[in-house]
């Protein structure tokens, strides 16, 4: 039953997790968690056969989720042992805070296996259905299938820059599929469960269309999109590739007239903000002139008052004397 197939992969997640952290405690970088990523659905896939008796419909999610698990997998652990950790999870345990070691297990283990269950929800879902391939299911295959191969080429091209020509850090990869997404392998994978999704709900919109929502959301708002562009914000080369290509969905790149638009309105915006900071600049100039021309002037009349004082006794003095003389 489907209950049983949730709380199935659920338990057998919650297990890999515990001893990856401690795998992790052996060799302090969680990066290879990221190979596990393809591997955790596989497992899902393939223990929710025996939940569907080994239907049709249950053996098409598994040769699905196998093939993209799979290949996922082994692309992600040659990338960790090729470039070595990732900056991304020692930035998190510092913004985590306390023990490095114990957070790393609810922070990046425990996180990472909760996203996997909810993401995995139509597969677990699958496991109780028993119904025929439909015109709806054959659409979901034939995108799944889309996703994969479009995924699959985008992450092959960035591997041959990176082989060859990826140490020169004055070059983007603006090639292939980079040419029309700045990040064509995650365009792909959403597409890859959009597909599943369709493959294994009963209608177009039914409660496991969580699974698809939740990794288009990792996607573009959490741990896909967002660190890459992040950590090239400073990158000239990478700005002008940002100007002229689309982020995510694939299309063809932007006319230079276009570029242009929006190079002219990051200068107008930069142009404005050094105005803004110039006139508040003068204007405290001009405040400081003011303050100086008041402290002058009051030390100008002090000084003509003593003046005063000084000529007025020196005037009482002279008569004294005189005074004086005269009464002699």
């Amino acid at each position: 039953m489907a209950e049983s197939a949730y709380a199935s992969c659920a338990l057998a997640i919650l297990i890999s997790m515990i001893g990856l952290w401690g795998v992790n405690l052996r060799v302090q970088d969680p990066t290879f968690i990221d190979a596990f990523w393809g591997l955790g659905f596989v497992m899902q896939a393939l223990l929710c056969i025996p939940h569907a008796g080994f239907s049709i419909h249950s053996l098409i999610m598994a040769a699905l989720v196998g093939v993209w698990g799979l290949r996922l997998a082994r692309y992600l652990f040659a990338r960790w042992r090729t470039y070595g950790p990732d900056k991304r999870y020692a930035d998190l345990l510092k913004r985590v805070g306390g023990n490095p070691q114990f957070a790393s297990l609810y922070a990046i283990f425990l996180a990472q296996g909760l996203a996997m269950w909810i993401v995995g929800l139509p597969i677990q879902y699958a496991a109780a259905t028993h119904a025929r391939l439909s015109i709806q299911k054959l659409v979901g295959i034939f995108i799944a299938v889309g996703g994969l191969l479009t995924e699959s080429l985008a992450d092959w091209q960035m591997a041959q820059f990176r082989a060859n020509e990826g140490k020169d850090k004055t070059k983007v990869m603006d090639r292939g599929l980079w040419r029309y997404s700045r990040h064509p392998n995650f365009f792909g994978s959403c597409v890859f469960w959009w597909g599943v999704y369709l493959f294994a709900a009963p209608a177009l919109i039914s409660w496991p269309i969580i699974g698809p929502l939740h990794m288009t959301f990792l996607l573009l708002a959490v741990t896909g999109i967002p660190p890459i562009e992040t950590a090239h914000r400073n990158d000239p080369a990478y700005q002008e590739y940002k100007r002229r290509t689309h982020m995510f969905i694939p299309w063809f790149p932007k006319t230079a007239s276009a570029s242009r638009a929006h190079r002219d309105d990051d200068n107008s915006a930069s142009n404005e903000a050094s105005e803004k900071s110039t006139s508040e600049r003068n204007d405290r100039d001009e405040t400081s002139r003011n303050d100086e021309d008041r402290t002058r002037s009051s030390a100008l009349r002090r000084g003509g008052e003593g003046t005063l004082r000084s000529k007025f006794g020196e005037d009482q003095g002279v008569r004294r004397e005189q005074v004086a003389e005269s009464g002699l």
